[in-house]
């Protein structure tokens, strides 16, 4: 979701991860996919993040920041050191590691299908035949020096690309909440670097057109978004009334984010009992969404 100006410079806390989160409605908005996963790749780094109904799963667990613990709604994301720039460390036809340390935007300077010392995950992509064409996005087609591609022993392309396909495939597992497959999106200037098929605990994979630009099109498509949340006791309060208080606050809360007032819709409504408090207390949360006042 997107917030006003002048709402976002009341409350900067409130835009940590938005670009991951620009980036999943992207996703979702271009393949018209509401349930699965969404990996954003890029240069350096990959994140992946689940959809439930189009929207990011929040973080259930505290946020660390910076080493400092906050209690901010934030996607629940997890961030890999897997992109197109990622070094491939290795010894012979032997794969040590892929990364962490990447060539970022040197790759045209130091990756070998620009003639550059440098083995990459890019260049991995080139020489199996996944990346073959050059995204409009990117100034630099994604080979000059195809003859230094192609003399890289056969064996070491192979097991890197492996090592990528178990990477992706841990990443996906770790953030799936059900052992039954799910729809796989694939998003960002990065996402052709990566295999396809045979990704295990994937019922599909797909990059939507405009998947490079996701993150653009997920800002550009996003609506005001708010939440509202309110501790009751059941046995004073009716639950219904209950929920249409704090279903109340959060479309107040959307229209001072710059929310036209009757276009807010709520998303969800999550009820938390408080089992080890006497009573019928409990945590009721509402998020809403609404379009944009212009």
């Amino acid at each position: 979701s997107v917030m006003s100006a002048d709402y976002a410079v009341d409350y900067p806390i409130f835009t940590v991860a938005s670009g991951p989160a620009a980036s999943v409605r992207g996703a979702v908005y271009l393949s018209g996919i509401e349930d699965g996963v969404v990996v954003d790749i890029g240069g350096t780094s990959t994140d992946v993040a689940y959809i439930v109904n189009g929207f990011p799963r929040e973080s259930s667990i505290t946020v660390t920041i910076g080493g400092v613990k906050t209690n901010i709604r934030c996607p629940d994301l997890l961030s890999i050191a897997l992109g197109g720039g990622t070094i491939v460390k290795h010894q012979g036809g032997e794969v040590l590691d892929l990364g962490p340390e990447s060539v970022g935007y040197n790759l045209v300077r130091l990756g070998k299908s620009f003639g550059g010392p440098l083995l990459t995950v890019h260049d991995v992509a080139v020489a199996q035949g996944v990346l073959d064409r050059k995204l409009d996005v990117f100034k630099t087609h994604f080979v000059t020096r195809p003859e230094v591609v192609k003399a890289v022993p056969k064996q070491l392309v192979t097991s890197a690309w492996i090592k990528v396909k178990e990477r992706l495939e841990e990443a996906i597992d770790k953030m799936k909440t059900t052992a039954e497959p799910v729809p796989a999106i694939l998003i960002g200037g990065g996402a052709m670097v990566v295999p396809r098929g045979g990704i295990a605990g994937v019922s599909q994979v797909l990059s939507p057109d405009h998947f490079e630009v996701g993150g653009a099109v997920g800002t550009t498509i996003a609506e005001i978004g708010a939440y509202a949340e309110g501790v009751v006791d059941l046995e004073r309060e009716d639950r219904d009334a209950a929920i249409t208080r704090v279903t109340e606050q959060a479309m107040d809360n959307a229209v001072r984010a710059g929310a036209i007032r009757d276009t807010v819709e709520v998303v969800d409504v999550e009820e938390i009992p408080f089992t080890y408090m006497p009573g019928k207390r409990e945590k009721i949360r509402v998020r809403v969404k609404g379009k944009i006042l212009t």
